[in-house]
């Protein structure tokens, strides 16, 4: 046998050299099935991308920061016309929590790169 080998069953006894070894050959044969076969761990990963790179996902995310930024305009409208009214603070607070939703949105990978060009990566805030 190997050096190494005589050395690992001088040193942990022969019994234990075998159940070490059969356990590491058996890892590495789950290992080799489950990336040949897709098994569990990597079954779940497969599943991400094929979810992050639908054709559905990729559509609702686009279309969804096109909905949020026209909503944000037209929110920050809103907030103009009740400037020194009493329901400015309410206008203001919706728009600061759109804005915190995009932006966070915005930071999310799986989210941003479906994001069209001409759209901002991310929107300023009213407030300082």
């Amino acid at each position: 046998m190997g050096y190494v080998q005589d050395k690992l069953k001088n040193a942990v006894g022969k019994k234990w050299f075998i159940a070490i070894s059969t356990i590491a050959t058996l890892a590495m044969v789950y290992t080799l099935l489950a990336l040949v076969g897709s098994f569990w761990p990597f079954s779940s990963a497969i599943e991400v991308v094929k979810k992050v790179t639908s054709a559905e996902y990729i559509i609702q995310n686009c279309e969804w920061f096109y909905d949020m930024a026209a909503q944000i305009t037209a929110t920050r409208n809103k907030a103009k016309i009740a400037a020194g009214k009493e329901e400015e603070p309410g206008v203001q607070m919706v728009l600061e929590s759109m804005i915190a939703e995009y932006n966070a949105r915005s930071r999310m990978t799986t989210r941003t790169m479906w994001k069209a060009q001409d759209l901002p990566y991310q929107i300023e805030s009213g407030e300082p």
